[in-house]
């Protein structure tokens, strides 16, 4: 059993890199089909499908009555998104920013971590708040529409002339197909085989929970962010990182606790949440005064969700 779940987890790694080769190849094509800027595609439809695993696994986790669950794989996957996928993007080549706009989305990924946390004060996320959650999505998702529409002539005048007759269909074409492809090989392919593996080598249950399902459920955003950078596309990483994050908070939780009102524990007040507000804060300041996000601040990013990680290893063995 254990070497078939190896060799299954292996496979569908080699898989998942071509689905999300088609995947990306689809973003591209989409954003150039719509004369829309590719940091506007990543942040919005490439991070609803890349945040999949995460709105099952929450969803399905609340109605369950596994608040635990729900809760902390929403924050788990916002600190996996900062401290190893960004971290990961900007080591293998620097992420290019444009100052302003990239200011712009941090101040909003920090205002939706500071709103949940607000939330999260009295032990719970209620109905009303969750509600309060998705019409704060939906009003992010209206203005950055409008946002990007205005940019449609900018966008236009930079397109090389191989990418003006882009389809439409075809691009939207791979953009889901290789979408969902991605997501399931990393739903049953990796997550359930790594998870199975996990058991088999005697990790506790909750390293494997805390750690684990988190980083699985973040796996395409993961390989989206490694091919993006290899092929220079550092604005779909950002958007794709930023924009999973908002989902995961507004989207995610906010469905979630439409279902079941959900319990906040103590310690993801005191630490998973302000620890997600600290990634944030260090990937704005990295940002704040230049024009790509270096693999200095990749590495920063990464040492310090390598602590995190220990920390919770440890604190399970206390």
């Amino acid at each position: 059993m254990l070497l078939i779940n190896a060799l299954v987890f292996f496979a569908a790694a080699a898989l998942i890199v071509q689905a999300t080769s088609l995947f990306l190849n689809g973003a591209v094509s989409v954003a150039e089909a719509l004369r829309f800027k590719k940091i506007f595609i990543a942040a919005t439809i490439v991070s609803l499908v890349t945040t999949l695993p995460e709105l099952v696994v929450s969803v399905t986790a609340s109605y369950l009555g596994q608040e635990g669950l729900a809760v902390g794989n929403v924050i788990g996957s916002c600190i996996c998104n900062l401290g190893l996928i960004l971290a990961v993007g900007a080591i293998i080549e620097p992420v290019d920013l444009e100052p302003k706009d990239f200011r712009r989305r941090t101040f909003l990924l920090l205002g939706s971590l500071l709103l949940v946390l607000l939330f999260s004060l009295d032990g719970s996320v209620s109905r009303p708040e969750a509600v309060c959650l998705l019409a704060l999505l939906t009003v992010y998702l209206y203005f950055y529409y409008r946002a990007a529409r205005r940019h449609r002539a900018e966008v236009e005048a930079e397109l090389p002339p191989e990418a003006r007759n882009r389809s439409l269909p075809w691009g939207l074409g791979m953009l889901f197909g290789g979408g969902v492809l991605t997501v399931f090989l990393a739903r049953y392919g990796l997550i359930e085989t790594g998870l199975n593996l996990a058991q088999a080598l005697g990790l506790p249950q909750i390293v494997i929970g805390l750690s684990l399902t988190a980083v699985g459920t973040s796996l395409p955003e993961l390989f989206t962010s490694v091919i993006s950078s290899r092929r220079r596309h550092g604005e779909i990483v950002l958007g794709n990182v930023i924009g999973a994050n908002i989902l995961n908070l507004l989207l995610v939780l906010g469905l979630a606790a439409l279902v079941r009102p959900l319990v906040i524990e103590r310690q993801a007040v005191l630490f998973h949440l302000p620890f997600a507000l600290f990634l944030t804060v260090i990937m704005l300041w990295a940002g704040w005064r230049g024009r790509s996000l270096g693999r200095r601040a990749g590495w920063s990013l990464l040492g310090f969700y390598v602590i995190y990680i220990a920390s919770l290893y440890i604190s399970a063995y206390k």
